[in-house]
């Protein structure tokens, strides 16, 4: 039961994750206007709004004007739902959790973001480094533990300082400043050693998909791809499962 509460919280955070998504940078406009289709402008109403159920019902289609509803509605919700639900797996009720959910939110928004806009919004980005900040910070206080901090500026050092060298090789054609200020963020909340699983996947993942894309003529070494997907993807991988790869790797070697 708890597992499923958790599930259903996260799809009410993916749900209103989606009106941030579409309403940056104007974050106001959540406060002052009703959820509505981006279409016709008809505003919404409560079984229209329900995640997943409402894009279900509605065929995937505006209620009003019929045209399509756009695929990053439901899976923002999707995912919003799995990772409150794979966060409490793991972590179970805690600080760190309720730390995380929050961390991952604001990294969904992000990747839908850069995905739309080819963009990473500030706003976001560093509302959680400053969180993340906060939470470092205070943990190593209370467990009394200095080793805390510096392994999250060692993580943020490794994974930001290799985005900065490829953003300078490529003279700013692969990766961009907000690539490089994500990845720091991201190296920091992992540290050491779980920063070098996500660096592993963000590159693996990030690697394979341009190869595809390439092979079937989408994209060339030229195009930018937006990148901050895949670190995210690398970083939840390491979150969740990133000290078992480590020891079966460990084990491979042994």
């Amino acid at each position: 039961m708890i597992t499923l509460a958790f599930g259903l919280i996260g799809l009410i955070v993916g749900s209103f994750l989606t009106a941030v998504i579409h309403r940056l940078p104007d974050l106001m406009t959540i406060i002052r206007e009703r959820s509505h289709c981006p279409h016709c402008k008809k505003e919404l109403g409560f079984w229209d709004l329900i995640p997943l159920l409402g894009f279900v019902m509605l065929a995937g289609k505006c209620r009003y004007c019929s045209k399509k509803i756009s695929w990053q509605y439901p899976l923002v919700e999707f995912s919003t739902g799995l990772i409150f639900v794979l966060i409490w797996l793991n972590f179970g009720l805690s600080v760190y959790s309720v730390f995380l959910a929050i961390i991952c939110a604001g990294l969904i928004v992000i990747a839908a973001y850069d995905l739309k806009k080819m963009l990473i919004p500030d706003e976001i980005l560093w509302s959680l480094v400053g969180l993340a900040l906060l939470y470092v910070i205070a943990r190593a206080l209370v467990e009394g533990s200095f080793a805390i901090l510096s392994s999250a500026f060692v993580g943020a050092l490794i994974f930001g300082g290799i985005i900065l060298i490829l953003h300078f090789v490529s003279k700013g054609k692969w990766m961009g400043f907000g690539d490089i200020k994500l990845a720091a963020l991201l190296g920091f909340i992992l540290g050491i050693p779980l920063v070098f699983v996500g660096f592993f996947i963000t590159f693996l993942a990030g690697g394979f998909l341009g190869l595809v894309l390439m092979a079937i003529g989408k994209k060339s070494l030229k195009d930018k791809v937006p990148f901050a997907p895949f670190m995210i993807i690398g970083f939840l991988i390491a979150i969740f499962w990133g000290e078992q790869l480590i020891s079966w790797y460990l084990n491979i070697g042994v």
